[in-house]
């Protein structure tokens, strides 16, 4: 039995707390309240998931793949990504947005390298998977980096001077989570889990 799960469930729960509470205050700020939501949507996706994963794990003593678990896991990933691209920043010129581009073109690519290494290339080299277990498979990575360059999107814009505290915030925490979505897929791929 893996009571070890456990421990995911209150840890999903409580980052849900703090960002329905900055729904609440950014009432007036119509922007940056559409951002809250939408992490807040994405986190309750996540604890949805966990919970799921929790229940096979500990009641039914099993861990399906693909199956309805992966969706909420991969709603976190949808919700997440349209969150980060609505947060709020100040208008730029064309010349800034090709230097946006640029910026994010390297993000992608320095972001490829781990995330193809650790968790793409040995799910697509191990294969034997049914055409749905391999799409599932591949999701998560891609979603990994897909989350890091919508990210570095927002920390290369021109945001309010006011906002970059919680975006500082957010930022580590999603290359946290990237990084740890990382050592699950090595673990996973090498069968240590």
């Amino acid at each position: 039995v893996r009571w070890g799960a456990l421990s995911f469930v209150p840890v999903s729960g409580c980052g849900r707390g703090p960002a329905g509470g900055a729904v609440r205050r950014r009432r007036r700020q119509p922007q940056t309240e559409r951002f809250w939501r939408l992490s807040t949507a994405a986190l309750l996706a996540e604890l949805i998931g966990d919970v799921m994963q929790t229940y096979h794990e500990v009641v039914e003593h099993a861990r399906p793949f693909p199956s309805l678990v992966d969706v909420p896991f991969l709603a976190f990933y949808a919700l997440t990504l349209i969150a980060i691209l609505r947060f709020p920043s100040e208008s730029s010129g064309i010349r800034r947005r090709l230097t946006l581009v640029l910026d994010c073109a390297v993000v992608a690519i320095a972001g490829a390298v781990p995330i193809w290494f650790v968790g793409l290339g040995p799910v697509l080299v191990a294969g034997g998977q049914s055409g749905g277990a391999m799409a599932v498979s591949v999701a998560y990575p891609l979603g990994d980096m897909v989350l890091l360059v919508g990210l570095a999107t927002v920390l290369l814009r021109a945001v309010p001077t006011g906002l970059r505290p919680p975006l500082s915030l957010f930022g580590m925490g999603m290359v946290g989570f990237v990084l740890t979505d990382l050592i699950y897929s090595w673990v996973a791929v090498h069968g240590t889990y």
